[in-house]
């Protein structure tokens, strides 16, 4: 028996989804060898849970740039919250540091 393709109507198409105002780019990525898989593994920082692979390190850099970028418009239209890019984020400006009463001498200016 042969199968019948139906023709796209409006009905059948799925809508792009929207773009998130986040952009992927803004993010830390980081690509490194695994010798296990045979591949380079791409993964972001702000994003621990995602991960990207390709052959070369500039194909997993672009395999978590789209993965990122879904998962950005997927809590944008869930309304979830967004983490905040780690080169965007505001570092307090006199954060204290605890030293050890051992070091503190060596510390003193």
């Amino acid at each position: 028996m042969k199968a019948t393709l139906k023709k796209a109507t409006s009905r059948t198409r799925v809508r792009p989804r929207a773009r998130s105002p986040h952009s992927a780019d803004k993010y830390t990525y980081r690509v490194q060898w695994s010798a296990e898989d045979g591949v380079h593994i791409a993964d972001c920082l702000e994003f621990p849970t995602l991960l990207a692979h390709g052959p070369t390190p500039a194909d997993a850099l672009r395999e978590i740039g789209i993965v990122v970028g879904e998962t950005l418009a997927w809590m944008a239209e869930d309304n979830e919250p967004i983490p905040v890019p780690m080169g965007l984020r505001r570092i307090k400006p006199n954060p204290a540091l605890r030293i050890p009463a051992r070091l503190r001498p060596l510390a003193a200016i």
